[in-house]
């Protein structure tokens, strides 16, 4: 057949066999075969090739018909198709016209990466596990103390990671004022970036917490709560001299239910329109406010509609800094947030741990607080479920009942009361971003930033109700994030290498290892603010690590944030070359991107990542979830910020190192395509940070 040729098939649903036709295009047909039962039949007789001319097509048109079986030929009130076809082409060219514009137009909204520049195999067989296990292994021990902000155990962790970083050939980028003497580049000290933090301690004999139920102006009931155990407190008051107050006292103040303390009024997360007012114009300035944490999940409420669904992924919204940040907006007096295992995402033991060390913030942030709209929250803490149940059976319940109607306005809690008394010291400290760099050959000014935090909880005195004594626990973070330091120093060596032997690389790469990344990311927070290795205007990405896969070989790995900027195709072309898939969150109710130091860097434009593992772990084919479950999140359950995140837990897997290269294969490719092109990453949508930052600095 002549595919310039156009064909006209007569189709009759009443007839059951239909003649195949041939017409040539001097209006000789011949009968050339029969459809039958949804088959062809061709005649082996050549009878209809006399019809056909001998020289090209160029000759003669073709026409078939499905004509009926009683031979008949098409009436002579049908008109030819060609008469047909050149009557209606103007017609169908406008059509199959339009149509390509729209596809093209359809095309071109979607994010298009070409592929990035691959490394060779000899150089990605440069990654060595040996590296993973001596960092982890020196960063993790008892030497270090926990690697608590402001503590010898971070100026020893600072001052090993610069020394790392300078043996790799990495130069001081802590400072962006720029010395003469280029051998001050040569030097620890030039890594290091000094945040100023003010650190808060509560004292917990000295803290007390006191539930009361009154009806008629008669105590019904009270309840006196275990610090740590039950509740924590904190303060962010400034006086005058812009000191932590010593001391706060609250003398029966009612509370305040605000639901969940959402104000989502038009915003979009990226995928759901979110319309949410848990405030309703009811003031809450200088009120104590109890909060849920998370967002509406219940079942069937006009909420959990609203947020996308009973296990849709945890909004910004959801997260319990939210809660205070909008709090503040609000003047409140102060916030006490309800914590449950399933809401919060962890245990209260990880509530406890933090209740039992210092609480930072960055030095100026109160005073910012107080000179803008905001307020500093005078009380702030959380308090139990257990508790909360326990006094009143039933409560917490009816509690995240009424936050998911939509109807839902902030109200007194009938007859309940709270009376508190805050103790804390305080401090001035600083903490030490560690910042080193490889200059650019031929886009200097453009960086890519590989990012992991170096501080952890440090040492706690804890009591132990068996012996009866208190005992010094150090809370080694070895997992979290000593391992992640530990990939990121892995990666610089081999950077290091190929930037000696003049084999990389076209753009800078900025290593970061921020300091207070378990106080709310204010590290990498003040590092935003105040960028020293290179502006972010020019930064094309950022990827980050926290944690690492000790439990063995997956087939997928995770990109937190991959789906929304183009930095996703690259992370997706790098896992593919490594014959693994990707996977989206693989815990997504838990919000864990705006949990880590990739958020600071989003909220400022910069198309950012966290790379971690996924959950199909290599011999488990048949029960992944069981096995995730036993692993993974018995991890997070049992040792998350607690004293066995150890690298006793590490070495005690049997594989501990396996999965962990493959994470560290994924992430240089990544980085090595990213550093050796001039892709720039673009975001699909910066929707989902709107309710992170009240600025406008997001770039599309």
């Amino acid at each position: 057949f002549d595919i310039n040729s156009l064909y006209k098939l007569y189709l009759y649903n009443s007839i059951k066999q239909y003649r195949l036709k041939y017409i040539n295009g001097m209006g000789t047909s011949s009968v050339v075969g029969k459809y039958q039962s949804n088959h062809l039949h061709l005649n082996t007789t050549n009878s209809h090739q006399s019809t056909q001319p001998k020289t090209s097509r160029s000759g003669y048109e073709k026409i078939l018909i499905l004509d009926e079986s009683n031979n008949e030929e098409p009436t002579t009130n049908q008109k030819p198709f060609r008469q047909i076809a050149i009557q209606w082409s103007p017609y169908l060219i406008a059509l199959l016209l339009s149509l390509i514009i729209i596809i093209h137009f359809f095309v071109d909204q979607l994010p298009r990466v070409s592929n990035l520049p691959e490394p060779l195999e000899s150089q990605l067989m440069l990654l060595n596990a040996g590296d993973l296990d001596r960092h982890i292994q020196v960063l993790s021990s008892d030497e270090f103390e926990g690697r608590a902000v402001g503590t010898q155990g971070e100026i020893k962790s600072v001052n090993y990671i610069a020394s790392e970083m300078l043996s790799l050939g990495f130069h001081g980028a802590g400072s962006s004022h720029r010395y003469s003497d280029e051998q001050y580049y040569k030097t620890t000290a030039s890594f290091l970036q000094k945040v100023p933090l003010l650190a808060i301690t509560t004292k917990k004999e000295k803290t007390t917490m006191f539930l009361s139920y009154r009806n008629s102006s008669v105590s019904q009931k009270s309840i006196r709560l275990s610090y740590a155990d039950e509740f924590s407190l904190t303060t962010e008051r400034f006086d005058d001299d812009e000191r932590v107050e010593t001391s706060v006292r609250v003398e029966k103040r009612a509370i305040i239910f605000g639901g969940f303390c959402i104000t989502s009024v038009g915003s979009s997360n990226g995928e759901v329109r979110l319309e949410w007012n848990d405030f309703k114009h009811v003031d809450v300035s200088d009120k104590l406010v109890l909060c849920l944490v998370n967002q509406p999940r219940l079942e069937g409420s006009e909420g959990t509609q609203v947020f996308g669904g009973v296990d849709a992924a945890l909004t910004y919204y959801g997260r319990w800094t939210y809660k205070l940040e909008e709090l503040r907006r609000r003047r409140a007096y102060g916030v006490l947030l309800v914590h449950t295992d399933e809401m919060a995402g962890y245990g209260w033991n990880v509530i406890r741990s933090s209740a039992l060390t210092e609480n930072l913030m960055l030095r100026n942030s109160a005073k910012q607080h107080s000179s803008s709209h905001e307020r500093p929250l005078a009380i702030r803490g959380w308090i139990s479920d257990r508790v909360l149940e326990s006094w009143q059976p039933g409560i917490v319940r009816k509690l995240v009942e009424s936050a998911n109607l939509a109807t839902f306005k902030p109200k007194a809690i009938k007859g309940w009361e709270v009376s508190m008394d805050l103790e804390v010291s305080k401090r001035e400290i600083s903490g030490s971003n560690v910042v080193g760099a490889l200059r650019g050959r031929q886009y200097p000014d453009q960086a890519v930033i590989l990012t992991a935090h170096h501080d952890h909880l440090g040492v706690s005195e804890v009591y132990n109700s068996v012996n009866k004594s208190t005992e010094r626990v150090i809370y080694h973070g070895a997992l979290d994030n000593a391992s992640g330091v530990a990939k990121l120093l892995a990666i610089a060596r081999v950077f290091g290498a190929l930037n000696a032997r003049g084999e990389c690389c076209k753009r800078s790469l900025v290593l970061l290892s921020p300091t207070a990344e378990e106080a709310v990311l204010l590290g990498s927070t003040y590092y935003a603010e105040h960028p020293s290795a290179a502006a972010l205007s020019t930064s094309v990405a950022v990827i980050n690590f926290d944690g690492m896969n000790v439990w063995g070989k997956t087939r997928d790995q995770v990109g937190l944030g991959s789906d929304k900027s183009s930095l996703g195709l690259y992370f997706q072309q790098a896992v593919r070359a490594e014959k693994m898939q990707v996977s989206l969150d693989i815990l997504p109710k838990q919000g864990l991107y705006f949990r880590s130091d990739q958020l600071p860097f989003a909220r400022k434009g910069v198309p950012a990542i966290k790379l971690t593992h996924g959950r199909m772990y290599e011999g488990h084919e048949d029960n992944y979830a069981e096995y995730f479950n036993s692993s993974v999140e018995y991890y997070e359950r049992n040792c998350y910020h607690q004293s066995c995140d150890s690298y006793r837990y590490i070495q005690s897997q049997s594989d501990p190192y396996a999965g962990a290269m493959q994470e560290l294969r994924v992430a240089f490719r990544l980085l090595y395509g990213l550093l050796q092109s001039t892709a720039v990453p673009k975001w699909n949508s910066t929707d989902f940070l709107a309710s992170t930052t009240t600025k406008t600095d997001l770039k599309k």
